[in-house]
Protein backbone atom coordinates (compact mmCIF):
# COMPACT_ATOMS: atom_id res chain seq x y z
CA UNK A 1 0.00 0.00 0.00
CA UNK A 2 2.81 2.36 0.94
CA UNK A 3 4.62 1.50 -2.29
CA UNK A 4 1.45 2.19 -4.27
CA UNK A 5 1.06 5.61 -2.59
CA UNK A 6 4.65 6.50 -3.42
CA UNK A 7 4.13 5.52 -7.06
CA UNK A 8 0.98 7.65 -7.23
CA UNK A 9 2.83 10.63 -5.69
CA UNK A 10 5.67 10.24 -8.18
CA UNK A 11 3.22 10.02 -11.07
CA UNK A 12 1.47 13.16 -9.83
CA UNK A 13 4.75 15.06 -9.61
CA UNK A 14 5.73 13.99 -13.12
CA UNK A 15 2.32 15.06 -14.41
CA UNK A 16 2.59 18.46 -12.74
CA UNK A 17 6.10 19.01 -14.16
CA UNK A 18 5.01 18.06 -17.66
CA UNK A 19 1.87 20.20 -17.36
CA UNK A 20 3.94 23.16 -16.17
CA UNK A 21 6.36 22.75 -19.05
CA UNK A 22 3.54 22.52 -21.57
CA UNK A 23 1.70 25.51 -20.11
CA UNK A 24 4.98 27.43 -20.11
CA UNK A 25 5.45 26.72 -23.81
CA UNK A 26 1.85 27.70 -24.50
CA UNK A 27 2.29 30.93 -22.50
CA UNK A 28 5.56 31.65 -24.31
CA UNK A 29 3.96 31.16 -27.72
CA UNK A 30 1.00 33.29 -26.67
CA UNK A 31 3.39 36.00 -25.52
CA UNK A 32 5.34 35.83 -28.77
CA UNK A 33 2.11 36.18 -30.68
CA UNK A 34 1.18 39.30 -28.70
CA UNK A 35 3.50 41.53 -30.75
CA UNK A 36 3.61 41.63 -34.51
CA UNK A 37 5.93 43.73 -36.65
CA UNK A 38 3.14 46.25 -37.10
CA UNK A 39 2.59 46.38 -33.31
CA UNK A 40 6.27 47.18 -32.79
CA UNK A 41 6.24 49.89 -35.45
CA UNK A 42 3.15 51.52 -33.94
CA UNK A 43 4.66 51.27 -30.44
CA UNK A 44 7.89 52.95 -31.57
CA UNK A 45 5.92 55.75 -33.23
CA UNK A 46 3.98 56.20 -29.99
CA UNK A 47 7.27 56.44 -28.10
CA UNK A 48 8.48 59.18 -30.43
CA UNK A 49 5.38 61.20 -29.57
CA UNK A 50 6.02 60.65 -25.84
CA UNK A 51 9.55 62.05 -26.26
CA UNK A 52 8.80 64.75 -28.83
CA UNK A 53 9.79 67.47 -26.34
CA UNK A 54 12.76 66.90 -24.02
CA UNK A 55 15.39 68.79 -22.04
CA UNK A 56 18.45 66.62 -21.34
CA UNK A 57 21.78 67.30 -19.67
CA UNK A 58 24.33 64.56 -20.21
CA UNK A 59 28.02 63.69 -20.42
CA UNK A 60 29.60 62.02 -23.44
CA UNK A 61 33.12 60.72 -22.73
CA UNK A 62 35.19 59.48 -25.67
CA UNK A 63 37.84 56.74 -25.55
CA UNK A 64 39.38 56.82 -29.00
CA UNK A 65 41.68 54.08 -30.29
CA UNK A 66 41.67 55.65 -33.76
CA UNK A 67 44.15 58.40 -32.89
CA UNK A 68 47.83 58.66 -32.10
CA UNK A 69 47.16 61.41 -29.56
CA UNK A 70 47.60 60.36 -25.94
CA UNK A 71 44.71 60.93 -23.58
CA UNK A 72 44.13 60.55 -19.87
CA UNK A 73 45.83 57.23 -18.99
CA UNK A 74 44.22 57.35 -15.53
CA UNK A 75 40.79 57.27 -17.14
CA UNK A 76 40.73 54.28 -19.49
CA UNK A 77 38.12 51.97 -20.95
CA UNK A 78 39.24 48.58 -22.24
CA UNK A 79 42.82 49.81 -22.37
CA UNK A 80 42.03 53.02 -24.32
CA UNK A 81 42.68 56.49 -22.88
CA UNK A 82 39.91 59.04 -22.48
CA UNK A 83 40.63 61.68 -25.15
CA UNK A 84 37.80 64.18 -24.73
CA UNK A 85 34.63 64.78 -22.68
CA UNK A 86 31.58 66.71 -23.77
CA UNK A 87 29.05 68.13 -21.34
CA UNK A 88 25.95 68.77 -23.40
CA UNK A 89 22.61 70.41 -22.72
CA UNK A 90 19.95 69.54 -25.30
CA UNK A 91 16.55 71.11 -25.86
CA UNK A 92 14.57 69.25 -28.53
CA UNK A 93 11.08 69.76 -29.87
CA UNK A 94 10.26 67.36 -32.72
CA UNK A 95 13.18 67.92 -35.14
CA UNK A 96 14.16 71.33 -33.74
CA UNK A 97 17.18 71.45 -31.45
CA UNK A 98 19.23 73.76 -29.28
CA UNK A 99 22.59 72.37 -28.12
CA UNK A 100 24.94 73.94 -25.57
CA UNK A 101 28.28 72.13 -25.53
CA UNK A 102 31.41 72.38 -23.37
CA UNK A 103 34.48 70.24 -24.06
CA UNK A 104 37.20 69.08 -21.67
CA UNK A 105 40.31 66.99 -22.26
CA UNK A 106 39.82 64.97 -19.05
CA UNK A 107 37.39 64.74 -16.16
CA UNK A 108 39.96 66.39 -13.91
CA UNK A 109 40.33 69.47 -16.10
CA UNK A 110 39.07 72.54 -14.29
CA UNK A 111 38.95 74.58 -17.51
CA UNK A 112 37.33 73.59 -20.83
CA UNK A 113 39.11 73.95 -24.17
CA UNK A 114 35.99 74.58 -26.28
CA UNK A 115 32.54 76.06 -25.72
CA UNK A 116 29.77 76.62 -28.26
CA UNK A 117 26.04 76.80 -28.94
CA UNK A 118 24.21 75.69 -32.08
CA UNK A 119 20.56 75.46 -33.09
CA UNK A 120 18.43 73.88 -35.81
CA UNK A 121 14.92 75.21 -36.45
CA UNK A 122 14.08 72.84 -39.31
CA UNK A 123 15.26 75.25 -42.01
CA UNK A 124 18.67 76.56 -41.02
CA UNK A 125 21.46 76.04 -38.53
CA UNK A 126 22.88 78.84 -36.41
CA UNK A 127 26.00 78.64 -34.27
CA UNK A 128 27.90 80.79 -31.80
CA UNK A 129 31.33 80.25 -30.24
CA UNK A 130 32.57 81.51 -26.88
CA UNK A 131 35.91 81.82 -25.18
CA UNK A 132 36.34 78.46 -23.39
CA UNK A 133 36.94 79.93 -19.95
CA UNK A 134 34.60 82.89 -20.34
CA UNK A 135 31.06 81.98 -21.49
CA UNK A 136 30.14 85.67 -21.62
CA UNK A 137 32.79 86.45 -24.27
CA UNK A 138 31.46 85.68 -27.78
CA UNK A 139 33.98 84.76 -30.48
CA UNK A 140 31.61 84.85 -33.45
CA UNK A 141 28.62 83.25 -35.16
CA UNK A 142 27.67 81.22 -38.24
CA UNK A 143 24.48 80.68 -40.25
CA UNK A 144 23.96 77.94 -42.85
CA UNK A 145 21.13 76.23 -44.72
CA UNK A 146 21.84 72.65 -43.57
CA UNK A 147 23.15 70.80 -40.54
CA UNK A 148 26.89 70.39 -40.10
CA UNK A 149 28.90 67.57 -38.53
CA UNK A 150 28.24 68.82 -34.97
CA UNK A 151 24.91 67.01 -35.17
CA UNK A 152 26.63 63.73 -36.14
CA UNK A 153 29.81 63.86 -34.04
CA UNK A 154 30.28 60.30 -32.74
CA UNK A 155 26.52 59.85 -33.16
CA UNK A 156 25.61 61.46 -29.84
CA UNK A 157 22.00 61.67 -31.04
CA UNK A 158 21.64 57.87 -30.93
CA UNK A 159 21.44 57.50 -27.10
CA UNK A 160 19.07 60.50 -26.85
CA UNK A 161 16.81 58.59 -29.28
CA UNK A 162 16.79 60.90 -32.26
CA UNK A 163 18.82 60.22 -35.42
CA UNK A 164 20.32 56.69 -35.51
CA UNK A 165 24.03 56.20 -36.22
CA UNK A 166 24.93 57.31 -39.76
CA UNK A 167 21.40 57.29 -41.13
CA UNK A 168 20.40 60.91 -40.40
CA UNK A 169 16.93 59.50 -39.73
CA UNK A 170 14.94 58.65 -36.63
CA UNK A 171 13.97 55.04 -35.97
CA UNK A 172 10.28 55.60 -36.92
CA UNK A 173 11.47 57.09 -40.22
CA UNK A 174 13.79 54.13 -40.86
CA UNK A 175 10.93 51.72 -40.21
CA UNK A 176 9.22 53.23 -43.25
CA UNK A 177 12.30 52.40 -45.33
CA UNK A 178 14.24 49.25 -46.15
CA UNK A 179 12.98 45.74 -45.41
CA UNK A 180 12.23 44.62 -41.84
CA UNK A 181 11.50 41.42 -39.95
CA UNK A 182 10.71 40.72 -36.27
CA UNK A 183 12.08 37.96 -34.03
CA UNK A 184 11.99 37.27 -30.30
CA UNK A 185 11.54 37.65 -27.46
CA UNK A 186 15.07 37.07 -26.19
CA UNK A 187 17.35 38.12 -23.33
CA UNK A 188 19.43 41.27 -23.79
CA UNK A 189 21.33 42.11 -20.62
CA UNK A 190 18.82 42.87 -17.88
CA UNK A 191 15.89 42.73 -20.29
CA UNK A 192 14.40 39.27 -20.92
CA UNK A 193 11.52 40.23 -23.20
CA UNK A 194 13.36 42.08 -25.97
CA UNK A 195 12.22 41.77 -29.59
CA UNK A 196 14.70 42.20 -32.41
CA UNK A 197 13.87 44.32 -35.45
CA UNK A 198 16.20 43.53 -38.34
CA UNK A 199 16.33 45.97 -41.24
CA UNK A 200 18.20 45.72 -44.53
CA UNK A 201 18.79 47.54 -47.78
CA UNK A 202 19.61 51.05 -46.54
CA UNK A 203 23.12 51.93 -47.75
CA UNK A 204 24.33 49.01 -49.87
CA UNK A 205 22.94 47.91 -53.21
CA UNK A 206 22.55 44.39 -51.84
CA UNK A 207 21.52 43.12 -48.37
CA UNK A 208 25.00 43.23 -46.84
CA UNK A 209 24.43 46.08 -44.36
CA UNK A 210 22.15 45.17 -41.46
CA UNK A 211 20.54 47.41 -38.83
CA UNK A 212 19.39 45.53 -35.71
CA UNK A 213 17.36 47.18 -32.95
CA UNK A 214 16.23 45.32 -29.81
CA UNK A 215 13.06 46.78 -28.28
CA UNK A 216 11.43 46.14 -24.89
CA UNK A 217 7.67 46.59 -25.45
CA UNK A 218 7.00 46.29 -21.72
CA UNK A 219 9.07 49.44 -21.08
CA UNK A 220 7.37 51.88 -23.44
CA UNK A 221 9.00 50.24 -26.49
CA UNK A 222 12.41 51.54 -25.41
CA UNK A 223 15.52 50.35 -27.29
CA UNK A 224 17.80 48.11 -25.21
CA UNK A 225 20.45 47.52 -27.89
CA UNK A 226 21.29 48.77 -31.40
CA UNK A 227 23.75 47.50 -33.98
CA UNK A 228 24.59 48.53 -37.54
CA UNK A 229 26.93 46.17 -39.37
CA UNK A 230 28.53 47.44 -42.59
CA UNK A 231 30.77 44.54 -43.66
CA UNK A 232 32.06 45.94 -46.93
CA UNK A 233 32.66 49.12 -48.88
CA UNK A 234 29.99 50.09 -51.40
CA UNK A 235 29.21 53.07 -53.62
CA UNK A 236 27.25 54.56 -50.69
CA UNK A 237 29.58 53.57 -47.83
CA UNK A 238 33.22 54.69 -47.71
CA UNK A 239 34.52 51.89 -45.46
CA UNK A 240 33.35 48.81 -43.54
CA UNK A 241 32.51 49.34 -39.86
CA UNK A 242 30.36 48.22 -36.96
CA UNK A 243 28.32 50.72 -34.91
CA UNK A 244 26.72 49.65 -31.62
CA UNK A 245 24.78 51.00 -28.67
CA UNK A 246 25.14 48.59 -25.74
CA UNK A 247 24.96 48.45 -21.94
CA UNK A 248 21.74 50.47 -21.97
CA UNK A 249 20.26 51.36 -18.60
CA UNK A 250 16.59 52.35 -18.51
CA UNK A 251 14.92 54.41 -15.78
CA UNK A 252 11.54 56.05 -15.47
CA UNK A 253 11.09 59.82 -15.73
CA UNK A 254 7.57 61.26 -15.50
CA UNK A 255 6.28 57.71 -15.89
CA UNK A 256 8.23 57.07 -19.13
CA UNK A 257 11.13 54.65 -19.49
CA UNK A 258 14.16 56.53 -20.89
CA UNK A 259 17.85 55.78 -21.53
CA UNK A 260 20.00 57.12 -18.69
CA UNK A 261 23.25 55.28 -19.49
CA UNK A 262 24.65 53.61 -22.62
CA UNK A 263 27.88 52.70 -24.38
CA UNK A 264 28.32 53.74 -28.01
CA UNK A 265 31.07 52.01 -30.00
CA UNK A 266 32.45 52.33 -33.50
CA UNK A 267 34.91 49.84 -34.96
CA UNK A 268 36.66 50.47 -38.27
CA UNK A 269 37.05 47.15 -40.12
CA UNK A 270 39.51 48.34 -42.79
CA UNK A 271 42.68 46.25 -42.91
CA UNK A 272 44.71 49.44 -43.29
CA UNK A 273 43.32 50.79 -40.01
CA UNK A 274 44.09 47.53 -38.21
CA UNK A 275 47.72 47.91 -39.30
CA UNK A 276 47.88 51.61 -38.42
CA UNK A 277 46.30 51.45 -34.95
CA UNK A 278 46.73 48.89 -32.22
CA UNK A 279 43.04 49.05 -31.30
CA UNK A 280 40.99 50.66 -34.14
CA UNK A 281 37.83 51.16 -32.09
CA UNK A 282 36.20 54.14 -30.41
CA UNK A 283 33.93 54.09 -27.34
CA UNK A 284 31.71 56.85 -25.98
CA UNK A 285 30.10 56.59 -22.56
CA UNK A 286 26.72 58.31 -22.30
CA UNK A 287 25.41 59.30 -18.88
CA UNK A 288 22.37 61.45 -18.09
CA UNK A 289 22.52 64.10 -15.36
CA UNK A 290 19.01 65.54 -15.90
CA UNK A 291 16.13 64.40 -18.11
CA UNK A 292 12.89 66.39 -18.39
CA UNK A 293 10.00 65.20 -20.56
CA UNK A 294 7.55 67.62 -22.18
CA UNK A 295 9.11 70.86 -20.88
CA UNK A 296 7.79 74.26 -21.93
CA UNK A 297 9.83 74.98 -25.09
CA UNK A 298 9.20 78.16 -27.07
CA UNK A 299 9.98 78.27 -30.82
CA UNK A 300 12.32 81.24 -30.23
CA UNK A 301 14.64 78.87 -28.37
CA UNK A 302 15.74 77.40 -31.71
CA UNK A 303 16.89 80.73 -33.18
CA UNK A 304 20.03 82.43 -31.88
CA UNK A 305 19.53 86.13 -31.18
CA UNK A 306 23.06 87.39 -31.75
CA UNK A 307 24.01 90.36 -29.54
CA UNK A 308 24.99 93.65 -31.17
CA UNK A 309 28.63 93.65 -32.28
CA UNK A 310 28.78 89.88 -32.99
CA UNK A 311 30.50 89.09 -36.29
CA UNK A 312 28.53 86.41 -38.14
CA UNK A 313 29.45 84.51 -41.29
CA UNK A 314 26.27 83.68 -43.19
CA UNK A 315 26.80 81.00 -45.86
CA UNK A 316 23.26 81.52 -47.15
CA UNK A 317 24.09 85.03 -48.37
CA UNK A 318 27.81 84.17 -48.64
CA UNK A 319 29.22 87.05 -46.64
CA UNK A 320 29.91 88.26 -43.10
CA UNK A 321 28.19 90.98 -41.13
CA UNK A 322 28.47 92.61 -37.73
CA UNK A 323 25.11 92.61 -35.97
CA UNK A 324 23.74 96.13 -35.59
CA UNK A 325 26.75 97.75 -37.30
CA UNK A 326 27.51 96.73 -40.89
CA UNK A 327 28.15 94.11 -43.57
CA UNK A 328 31.00 93.01 -45.87
CA UNK A 329 30.01 93.23 -49.56
CA UNK A 330 31.55 93.23 -53.04
CA UNK A 331 30.89 95.73 -55.80
CA UNK A 332 30.74 94.97 -59.54
CA UNK A 333 34.53 95.01 -59.85
CA UNK A 334 34.79 92.35 -57.16
CA UNK A 335 36.31 94.64 -54.51
CA UNK A 336 35.32 93.75 -50.95
CA UNK A 337 34.28 96.53 -48.63
CA UNK A 338 32.69 97.03 -45.23
CA UNK A 339 29.42 98.95 -45.40
CA UNK A 340 28.21 100.62 -42.21
CA UNK A 341 24.53 100.60 -41.34
CA UNK A 342 24.34 104.36 -40.85
CA UNK A 343 25.04 104.73 -44.58
CA UNK A 344 21.62 103.19 -45.15
CA UNK A 345 18.24 103.55 -43.54
CA UNK A 346 18.25 100.00 -42.13
CA UNK A 347 18.71 98.34 -38.75
CA UNK A 348 19.68 94.80 -39.80
CA UNK A 349 22.80 94.16 -41.95
CA UNK A 350 20.98 91.57 -44.02
CA UNK A 351 18.32 94.16 -44.93
CA UNK A 352 20.95 95.99 -47.01
CA UNK A 353 20.77 93.20 -49.57
CA UNK A 354 17.10 93.96 -50.20
CA UNK A 355 17.58 97.66 -51.00
CA UNK A 356 16.81 98.59 -54.60
CA UNK A 357 19.35 101.43 -54.65
CA UNK A 358 22.69 101.49 -52.91
CA UNK A 359 24.56 104.81 -52.61
CA UNK A 360 28.26 105.53 -52.72
CA UNK A 361 30.95 103.27 -54.15
CA UNK A 362 28.92 100.09 -53.73
CA UNK A 363 26.60 99.99 -56.75
CA UNK A 364 25.70 96.32 -56.74
CA UNK A 365 24.73 94.00 -59.55
CA UNK A 366 21.00 94.00 -60.18
CA UNK A 367 19.06 90.72 -60.10
CA UNK A 368 18.50 90.91 -63.89
CA UNK A 369 22.21 91.32 -64.58
CA UNK A 370 23.11 88.64 -62.11
CA UNK A 371 20.74 86.13 -63.71
CA UNK A 372 22.53 86.61 -67.03
CA UNK A 373 25.92 85.61 -65.63
CA UNK A 374 26.91 81.98 -65.89
CA UNK A 375 28.68 81.91 -62.55
CA UNK A 376 25.93 83.66 -60.57
CA UNK A 377 23.31 81.69 -58.66
CA UNK A 378 20.45 83.43 -56.90
CA UNK A 379 19.44 81.31 -53.94
CA UNK A 380 15.86 80.91 -52.85
CA UNK A 381 15.72 79.08 -49.50
CA UNK A 382 12.24 78.45 -48.03
CA UNK A 383 11.81 80.05 -44.63
CA UNK A 384 14.87 82.26 -44.99
CA UNK A 385 14.51 85.94 -44.16
CA UNK A 386 16.02 86.85 -47.55
CA UNK A 387 13.86 85.54 -50.35
CA UNK A 388 14.68 85.11 -54.03
CA UNK A 389 16.17 88.14 -55.70
CA UNK A 390 19.07 88.42 -53.27
CA UNK A 391 21.49 90.91 -54.70
CA UNK A 392 25.12 91.63 -54.10
CA UNK A 393 26.26 88.30 -52.72
CA UNK A 394 27.15 86.45 -55.95
CA UNK A 395 29.35 88.52 -58.26
CA UNK A 396 31.24 87.51 -61.33
CA UNK A 397 34.85 87.29 -60.20
CA UNK A 398 36.12 85.99 -63.57
CA UNK A 399 38.00 89.24 -64.23
CA UNK A 400 39.73 89.11 -60.83
CA UNK A 401 40.53 85.42 -61.30
CA UNK A 402 42.11 86.11 -64.69
CA UNK A 403 44.27 88.84 -63.17
CA UNK A 404 45.46 86.46 -60.47
CA UNK A 405 46.30 83.77 -63.07
CA UNK A 406 48.26 86.28 -65.17
CA UNK A 407 50.21 87.44 -62.11
CA UNK A 408 51.03 83.84 -61.12
CA UNK A 409 52.15 82.92 -64.66
CA UNK A 410 54.22 86.10 -64.94
CA UNK A 411 55.91 85.40 -61.61
CA UNK A 412 56.65 81.82 -62.69
CA UNK A 413 58.16 83.06 -65.98
CA UNK A 414 60.42 85.55 -64.18
CA UNK A 415 61.52 82.84 -61.74
CA UNK A 416 62.41 80.41 -64.54
CA UNK A 417 64.20 83.15 -66.49
CA UNK A 418 66.20 84.07 -63.41
CA UNK A 419 67.14 80.43 -62.80
CA UNK A 420 68.23 80.07 -66.46
CA UNK A 421 70.48 83.16 -66.28
CA UNK A 422 71.94 82.04 -62.95
CA UNK A 423 72.80 78.56 -64.26
CA UNK A 424 74.32 80.04 -67.45
CA UNK A 425 76.35 82.53 -65.42
CA UNK A 426 77.56 79.77 -63.06
CA UNK A 427 78.68 77.61 -65.98
CA UNK A 428 80.47 80.57 -67.53
CA UNK A 429 82.42 81.16 -64.33
CA UNK A 430 83.30 77.48 -64.10
CA UNK A 431 84.62 77.46 -67.69
CA UNK A 432 86.60 80.65 -66.99
CA UNK A 433 88.43 78.85 -64.16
Amino acid sequence: MLLKSKNMLLATLIFLCVSSAISGQIEKKAHEADFTLNDMIEGIKMRKEMLKGVHIKFEYARYNGLTKRKGDDKDQFRGIDCTVIWKIELHRLDDKMRVNRVQYFTRRDANPFHRDLFTWNGLKMMGMGFEPENPDKIIGGTVQAGKNMNFELFHWQTPVEHEIFRYNNTLPELLEMGRWKLTGPENVGDYDKAYKLEGRHFFSEDDSDVLEVWIDPLRDFAPVKMRHNVPKKTSKIAFPAIYELNDIKLEQRNGVWIITEALYSYENLEEEMKKKYENPICFCKFKVAEYEIDPDLDESLFIIDYPRGTEVYDSIIETSYVVGEGIYLRNESGRMGYVKLHDFDVSNPRDILELEEKPGDFQFISPDKQAERDTAVIKDIPGNEIASGVIGQNVDTTESSNKIIIIILGSLFLFLAGMYLYIRYSRGRANGH
